[in-house]
């Protein structure tokens, strides 16, 4: 997946590679502290948007339809 030999935040690998291949605890800090703006910035970017998403048109069905099923209501699909 990564075409240049890069590692994504998620596996970790990065914040070992800090730890284990000659880097400091100050290397490792900066590494954690990457991720966490990382996470933070993916957690407010994704709600912003589904919170505008759900302004201008709701995400959740009605109480009603989720009773009835979502097959029948949106496909009229029958078992």
């Amino acid at each position: 997946d990564e075409p240049f030999g890069g590692v994504t935040c998620g596996s970790g690998t990065p914040v070992y590679n800090g730890l284990f291949y000659g880097g400091d605890l100050t290397l490792l800090g900066l590494q954690v502290k990457g991720c966490l703006v990382i996470i933070a910035w993916t957690t407010a970017t994704t709600w912003v948007t589904l919170y505008v998403i759900d302004l201008v048109k709701p995400i959740r069905v009605s109480r009603t339809i989720e009773l009835v099923g979502l097959d029948l209501c949106e496909h009229a699909f029958f078992d």
